[in-house]
């Protein structure tokens, strides 16, 4: 006779039995499966050994999962656990908050975020029943787990939970460790806030954090710092020494997912600083790392890194089936994979001189609220020719300031826009917002697709307004950042304005005086003067001092 055909009680008191045998083996083994199974014949024995035991080896079975990264299955096991809570027995209030925090947590490292915000407002609402603030700042906390990008859509500012987290930090009940969570969570929930509380409070968190030596605890803080500070005044050096500090950590307690998110973040900061070697490097360290990891987040960002390394080499025909890929498999996760699907067409379709078919994709995502695609729609539409519809589009969005890992490349999009639309009054602002970032490569985020030197822009802005010393450096300087970042995308010099250059020798040009590091003004670097910018002379002009960094060029 088969299972299935025996009465359902019989078959409970079955799995009952060989649930009690496995029971005895547990002591003995350290094989996580043993807990799963328990958990299975368990839950089947419901009407003869009651929810107890089932409850407690689906709870084990999801820490287990946990153990190993596989949030996905740990959500399965919650579930189940959480299913099985009865509302009559001692704490059940306060066992379903727990579970509650739990698949939050669960739910938000498999990706499955709407829930995960569903689910962690119930476990809040608990809290606040049982008028334990504990308990609140572990539900809270949630929002302060480690992760690629900020969970909150671009722009967003959660004003309940921001006076939440104020609140339970307020009165300075909460011990050391949950303030260091609460701290870095509220500098992530104001990653887009218009000063900086967000930034201040999750500084403050890792400082704390050091204190603990602790490598789990400090890897979340630096991470929350890294959210908090993207799109800030000098975002890429703090964020490359807090990265630097995470990843220190490696193999001394650090958790897998953190050292592989930090090489993810390192990456493309490196690439932006132009250290080719640095990019491969953390690249490869991803994807080692990407093997012992599980989740839908784990290949859709290593694929888009791959991606951004074969555009870097001048295949763009990989780079495009790399990034559609990660799209595809990221489009499951977030409906916001479309607007890093939208960003990337732009990029490889401003590269073959395909741009106007990307406009009504740009329109539409950039009409769901992203201002980096608003402005990549605008830019489409002029370099397509349709300046008429390039104006409306300005029109209709207006700008807006981001502060976000897109700033960098809207500071490009936006100088970009006011050449192509000829708004001289605009020229001089944007000079004063790109000579921060010359000598550095334009990075679509983490996903690393480069949208060119910024040296580039530069040197055409110069060259409009009627500087053609002014644009020989900057493109001089250019050209040698793509030296030096490897760049295998054929270089293109704007011979109408520099006419008698050749690769192979300097540009002809007036004599000067040396600047400060001993080459004329308006001669190319040498690549040793790229390495370094040291301070001004007091008769450097700004040019002269901020095209000596060193940084990337793509001209793609």
């Amino acid at each position: 006779m088969l299972v299935g055909d025996l009465p359902a009680l019989r078959r409970a008191g079955l799995h009952a039995r060989l649930g009690e045998a496995l029971e005895r083996r547990i002591a003995l083994t350290t094989d996580d499966s043993l807990v799963e199974r328990l958990a299975h014949h368990f839950v089947h024995a419901l009407p003869v050994t009651g929810p107890a035991p089932a409850r407690m080896y689906s709870a084990a079975a999801a820490r287990a999962a946990r153990a190993r990264l596989a949030h996905g299955e740990a959500a399965v096991h919650t579930r189940r656990a959480l299913d099985l809570v009865d509302p009559a027995e001692p704490d059940a209030a306060r066992t379903r908050h727990d579970l509650l925090t739990a698949l939050g947590n669960d739910l938000l490292r498999s990706g499955s975020r709407t829930e995960a915000r569903e689910v962690v407002a119930a476990a809040i609402t608990v809290a606040q029943q049982l008028g334990d603030r504990t308990c609140l700042a572990q539900a809270a906390a949630v929002w302060g787990s480690v992760t690629v990008w900020n969970w909150r859509p671009h722009g967003m500012v959660a004003h309940e939970m921001v006076a939440l987290l104020e609140d339970l930090l307020a009165d300075g009940s909460a011990d050391e460790r949950a303030t260091v969570q609460l701290l870095g969570t509220l500098g992530v929930e104001l990653a887009f806030s218009p000063d900086d509380r967000g930034v201040q409070a999750a500084r403050q968190a890792a400082e704390l954090a050091r204190r603990t030596r602790d490598p789990e605890l400090l890897g979340r803080a630096l991470n929350n710092f890294c959210l908090a500070v993207w799109g800030r005044p000098g975002a890429a050096e703090l964020r490359l020494a807090a990265t630097d500090e995470a990843l220190a950590m490696a193999g001394r307690g650090l958790p897998r997912w953190t050292e592989f998110v930090a090489h993810l973040h390192r990456a493309a900061l490196r690439l932006h600083l132009s250290d080719l070697a640095g990019f491969e490097a953390d690249h490869e360290e991803a994807r080692r790392l990407a093997v012992s990891l599980s989740g839908p987040e784990i290949r859709p960002h290593v694929l888009w890194q791959a991606g951004g390394l074969a555009w870097l080499r001048g295949d763009a025909e990989r780079a495009e089936a790399l990034t559609t890929e990660a799209y595809e498999v990221y489009r499951r996760v977030t409906p916001h994979a479309r607007h890093a699907y939208a960003a990337h067409q732009f990029t490889l379709r401003r590269a073959d001189g395909r741009l106007a078919e990307t406009i009504p994709l740009l329109v539409e995502t950039g009409d769901e609220g992203s201002p980096l695609l608003q402005e990549m729609a605008v830019l489409a539409a002029a370099e397509s020719g349709d300046l008429r519809e390039a104006r409306r589009l300005r029109a209709r969005w207006g700008r807006t300031r981001i502060r976000d890992w897109a700033s960098d490349v809207a500071v490009l999009l936006q100088a970009e826009s006011a050449l192509r639309l000829g708004d001289e009054p605009e020229w001089a602002s944007a000079v004063e917002a790109l000579l921060p970032y010359c000598g550095r490569q334009a990075v679509l985020g983490t996903p690393s697709l480069t949208l060119g030197a910024y040296d580039e822009l530069l040197g055409r802005i110069a060259e409009r307004r009627g500087d053609r010393a002014g644009a020989r450096r900057w493109w001089a300087a250019a050209r040698e950042q793509g030296v030096l970042v490897g760049s295998r995308t054929k270089w293109r010099w704007p011979t109408r304005t520099w006419p008698g250059w050749a690769p192979s020798r300097r540009p002809s040009g007036r004599s000067g005086s040396p600047g400060p590091s001993g080459r004329r003004p308006d001669s190319p670097p040498r690549a040793s003067s790229l390495t370094v910018a040291g301070p001004p002379s007091p008769s450097t002009t700004r040019e002269d001092c901020e095209c000596g960094r060193v940084g990337t060029s793509v001209m793609g």
